[in-house]
């Protein structure tokens, strides 16, 4: 019958994720409909995609531990799902102070995910997902624990990768109103630190780029 569901129409499937959803919080082989739930986040439907959103969004806000989520955090729309659901204003203000360290780590393996990622994967609709609402997210981690937040974004200035590091720059930009100008500068100005030197500009010969065949 499960099966049925998941082979059926859109309006099926999201049946389908509410009965493993069910499953889960039931402890009905949970681990099993854990795992089905996290192949959906790659269903093609949006509306599938965000009943998941709903569904683990509810499961925090029912008290579920941030650790049972930890296996989603391998796959780039996984990753984005739990974002999704763990960073939403009314989730975040649910939460006790000391859950911020929590929230914060899971936000570091969603970054380290997407900073890692191979050139290859650029153009995935998982991973551009996963980078676009990014900034957003870390802003709204940042209103509930700002030093944390902080602390945290000074550390990852050191991202390598270009696309990682303007996430950064861009929750930086959304974070620009709660932030002290110094702060913002102070962080700003770490990121730049980092930054890869330029090409030598003695070394580039006008003219050359985009010089392949045609």
């Amino acid at each position: 019958m499960l099966q049925a569901l998941l082979d059926g129409p859109e309006f099926a499937v999201v049946v389908a994720v509410h009965t493993l959803a069910g499953r889960w919080r039931a402890g009905v082989d949970a681990e099993g409909a854990s795992q089905a739930l996290q192949v959906l986040c790659e269903h093609q439907s949006a509306h599938v995609r965000s009943a998941i959103v709903d569904l683990v969004r509810a499961r925090r806000r029912a008290g579920a531990p941030l650790a049972e989520l930890d296996g989603w955090l391998d796959g780039f729309l996984q990753a984005h799902t739990v974002l999704a659901a763990v960073t939403d204003r009314e989730t975040l203000a649910a939460m006790e102070g000391g859950q911020g360290s929590g929230v914060i780590a899971r936000l570091d393996m969603a970054f380290s995910l997407a900073d890692a990622a191979p050139r290859s994967a650029d153009r995935s609709q998982g991973l551009r997902t996963l980078r676009r609402d990014l900034p957003q997210q870390i802003a709204a981690v940042g209103r509930r624990w700002p030093d944390e937040t902080m602390a945290w974004i000074e550390a990852r200035s050191v991202a390598k990768h270009p696309e990682t590091r303007a996430v950064i720059e861009a929750a930086l930009e959304r974070m620009r109103a709660q932030l002290a100008p110094s702060e913002r500068a102070r962080l700003s100005g770490a990121l730049s630190a980092s930054a890869k030197p330029p090409r030598d500009p003695s070394r580039i010969v006008q003219g050359t780029r985009r010089r392949g065949k045609r």
